[in-house]
This record gives structure tokens, C-alpha cells and sequence, in this order.
């Protein structure tokens, strides 16, 4: 399986490392790194095997600048990429946003349009 689907998309990547928390199914948060993020969805490292198509609720940490504070942005998530990483010996597993809670759509979209401020 390559990476062709996932790197064909309609928002540009933004390599950063973010904190995000997987909630289980048993309500425990599994605590990862992110590789890069977009308006579409984010992908990470993880030595974990996650199945293609499985959905999770997920929670990001992001700092606000609006509100100059940091916040937590509550998502779903679906994993719709998933390729072994020799490199980094683990997972690289790309996952697409299906929802978002309350503002949190507003909020993350105000993040990375300042990360690519930065950028430019």
C-alpha cells in the first residue's frame, strides 16, 4: 500500500509536531505525536496497528491566539492511510477529520492558518 491517495489532497501539509491524545473505546487516552497537519486531517507515528477505516475520538491541544490561551480541540477522526516507516520503525497512519466539537473546526483552522503565515 503507497502513499498515492493520501498525498493527492486538497490541503497542503504542514510538518509539526503536536500532541494528540486517540481516546479508546475503554476511555483511556493513548497519547501520540503528530508528523504534520492539514485542514483534512493529520498524520502520525505509532508503533500500534490500527486498522484502515477505524474512527476515534481525539483531542489536540492547540494554543488560541484569539483567546491567548491554549485550548482543546475535540474531534473524530478516521484512519484512511497506514504504511510501516523503516525510518521510524513504527506506523505512519494518516487520518481524516470527520467532525468536530463545539468551535473546534474554527479554532484548528485558525491554527494552521498562522502556521502558514509563518511559513510564507
Amino acid at each position: 500500500m503507497g502513499d498515492e491517495g493520501f498525498e493527492h489532497r486538497g490541503h497542503p501539509r504542514i510538518r509539526r509536531r503536536r500532541k494528540i491524545g486517540l481516546v479508546l473505546a475503554n476511555g483511556d487516552v493513548e497519547y501520540m505525536w503528530t508528523m504534520d497537519l492539514s485542514q483534512g486531517g493529520l498524520q502520525l507515528h505509532t508503533e500500534h496497528v490500527i486498522d484502515m477505516g477505524r474512527e476515534f475520538p481525539v483531542v489536540i491541544g492547540l494554543y488560541d491566539s484569539r483567546a491567548e490561551e491554549y485550548v482543546t480541540v475535540r474531534a473524530r477522526i478516521r484512519v484512511v492511510h497506514k504504511v510501516y516507516d523503516g525510518e521510524y520503525g513504527a506506523f505512519r497512519i494518516g487520518m481524516e477529520f470527520l467532525s468536530f466539537e463545539r468551535d473546534g473546526e474554527e479554532v484548528y483552522a485558525h491554527h494552521l492558518s498562522e502556521l502558514e503565515m509563518k511559513l510564507h
